[in-house]
């Protein structure tokens, strides 16, 4: 997509709808912060902002209409770190549909969000893939069918540009 904020948008606007309930970092982007804290209420979605570094809070937080868990690790600007998998094995456990890991500021290279549980990562190729800010881009990784679905209210809906990658006959590793 056009931006990373285009890939959080696409995936908390179509992944979420009124009614439903969002446990999210409280630590996060600038951007990601202003659109959970200021648009998504407007929407009908319920947001709760959690130190997700600690699963008891995070716990504490989902309800029966929680629909998605956001965590930001490590987070931007103070790069507290939270643990995907444990955190993951609490939110499907607790019946969360969609566990997103912003990773940007690990990099590929660095965490492989999906291995450890998550349904999404979402990337801001503007920062470190990029590398100077010259080049904006953003990324949602996660399964085919959710990618689908994503794709027609991204691109016709929502107006992010994207290129779709499909690689088959070879392993992609996140």
């Amino acid at each position: 997509v056009a931006s990373g904020m285009a890939a959080s948008h696409a995936l908390l606007a179509g992944r979420l709808s009124a009614g439903d309930h969002l446990v999210i970092s409280d630590t996060n982007y600038v951007g990601t912060a202003e659109l959970v804290r200021d648009s998504l209420p407007r929407w009908g979605i319920e947001v709760s902002p959690v130190d997700t570094s600690d699963p008891a809070e995070v716990a504490a937080a989902v309800r029966p209409n929680t629909r998605m868990l956001w965590i930001e690790t490590p987070a931007n600007p103070i790069i507290r770190l939270s643990d995907i998998a444990a955190l993951g094995t609490l939110a499907k456990e607790a019946g969360v549909r969609d566990v997103v890991v912003d990773s940007t500021f690990a990099t590929p290279m660095a965490t492989r969000p999906v291995e450890l549980g998550a349904d999404f990562v979402v990337h801001s190729l503007t920062k470190y893939i990029g590398g100077h800010g010259d080049a904006m881009g953003g990324a949602v990784i996660g399964r085919k069918a959710d990618l689908d679905a994503l794709n027609l209210e991204a691109t016709v809906h929502y107006g992010g540009v994207h290129r779709r990658l499909e690689v088959e006959g070879v392993e992609v590793r996140l």
